[in-house]
């Protein structure tokens, strides 16, 4: 499984709506026998991630070709 963003609209952002679908998605990977890995480049994100339990484990780039 892999999903490429989680993205808040303006108007619903701080009640966290991210953290809930994070969360979620996280336990039925884990429940399902899989390793959640998340990669990101917003430090607004980190915050969400860490307080998920998420640690950080290196860094990651993308090559164009």
């Amino acid at each position: 499984m892999s999903a490429m963003a989680v993205a808040t609209q303006p108007a619903y952002r701080g009640q966290g709506l991210a953290s809930q679908r994070v969360a979620r998605l996280s336990a039925d990977m884990l429940h399902e026998g899989r390793t959640p890995c998340l990669f990101y480049n917003d430090p607004q994100a980190a915050l969400i991630y860490r307080k998920l339990g998420y640690q950080d484990i290196g860094f990651w780039t993308m090559l164009y070709v």
